[in-house]
């Protein structure tokens, strides 16, 4: 691969990352606190959590998983702030679990959302040119390379994700 494509490739990343993280920014805006964790019925679960869990995914494969460094939410400390768990990002949370993360700041969770995209776009805008083939492991994918959990855990799951979160919204502002 040469330079320039090196460069679209990473620009594409860095560019579908942040347009999903703003997608998320804009709907947790848009929420009230009721709506931020009301919960469908049946087994979904609440706009606050699952943004947090996309975001916490993210920030933990894009730093830790990757390169071993902390994350966003460790460096910041909103895991602090926000009075949420340290460690755990919502993966296999059953629904009563989730649906129990009750975010009392929405702010805090906007701001920590604009941190992350600021520090996955300085990081993935300035890595060499081989960094996203790098074979790395991420569960439950295992050993694949960067790009490729880019494209499955964040960008697809994330706006699995998000779907899910604009729907719910939409539902709040109709009932």
């Amino acid at each position: 691969m040469d330079n320039q494509e090196s460069e679209i490739l990473k620009k594409f990343a860095s560019q579908f990352i942040g347009e999903l993280i703003q997608k998320f920014i804009d709907v947790i805006d848009d929420c009230s606190m009721e709506d931020l964790h009301y919960v469908p019925v049946g087994t979904g679960n609440h706009i606050g959590f699952l943004a947090w869990h996309v975001m916490r995914s993210i920030d933990n494969v894009i730093f830790f998983a990757f390169d071993r460094e902390k994350p966003i939410w460790l460096q910041k400390k909103y895991n602090e702030l926000m009075d949420l768990p340290k460690i755990d990002q919502g993966t296999d949370y059953s629904s009563e679990e989730a649906n129990q993360l009750i975010i009392h700041e929405k702010e805090h969770l906007i701001n920590y959302c604009k941190d992350l995209a600021k520090a996955i776009d300085e990081k993935i805008l300035n890595v060499d040119d081989h960094y996203l083939f790098e074979i790395n492991k991420v569960v439950p994918w295992g050993e694949i390379p960067r790009i490729e959990s880019i494209g499955k855990m964040m960008i697809a799951h994330g706006n699995e994700h998000l779907g899910e979160a604009q729907a719910i919204l939409s539902i709040t502002k109709n009932k």
